[in-house]
């Protein structure tokens, strides 16, 4: 399975955002925003700077997770999405 256009797409997405970061701060639906404690270095700062722009968001970090945990972990990252729809 040859992964690297997958890899360079998101790495791009992040380096070459398509969007201006002020265009973010007009999103105004409530945004959860969420990664594992152990994720990448660069997924944690994406998350952080996504929290700081978008005005109704809230971050959530899910301890002991790392990069894959919607799919490794699917029931615990759920239940963070159920909690959030239903505040």
């Amino acid at each position: 399975l040859d992964l690297a256009p997958k890899v360079l797409a998101e790495v791009r997405s992040v380096a070459l955002p398509a969007e201006p970061r002020d265009a973010w701060a007009r999103v105004t639906c409530p945004t959860l925003v969420a990664h594992g404690s152990e994720t990448t270095v660069v997924g944690r700062r994406v998350s952080a700077l996504l929290a700081q722009v978008l005005p109704d968001s809230r971050l959530e970090v899910l301890a002991g997770l790392g990069h894959m945990a919607p799919v490794i972990r699917a029931r615990r990252f759920l239940e963070l999405v159920d909690r959030f729809l239903g505040a």
